[in-house]
């Protein structure tokens, strides 16, 4: 079964706000970040058991992104679907 990827609005919101913000401090660093993202995205997607999970009372799995200080969560459903969410390391809250 081929997996399908749902990334949550606010997490979206989330991704395009910090791609604006990575621009604007260096030309190329928003793209950069983004492509980091995606390849995040299709790691999760081609084997999302190789992440890590989060914690044991919770059924997400995390991604640490390389270069930039963000976590990529998801979680499996049955729906051929996943949600993805993510945040800052250093942010306690959940975006998405």
């Amino acid at each position: 079964m081929k997996r399908t990827l749902r990334v949550l609005p606010d997490a979206e919101a989330e991704l395009q706000s910090a791609a604006m913000w990575y621009e604007k401090k260096r030309r190329g660093l928003g793209i950069e970040f983004v492509a980091v993202v995606d390849r995040a995205f299709q790691s999760v997607l081609e084997n999302p058991e190789a992440c890590p999970v989060w914690r044991p009372d919770r059924p997400y799995r995390q991604r640490l992104l390389k270069r930039f200080p963000y976590v990529v969560f998801s979680k499996l459903t049955r729906q051929p679907s996943k949600s993805l969410q993510w945040r800052t390391r250093s942010d306690a809250l959940v975006i998405g």
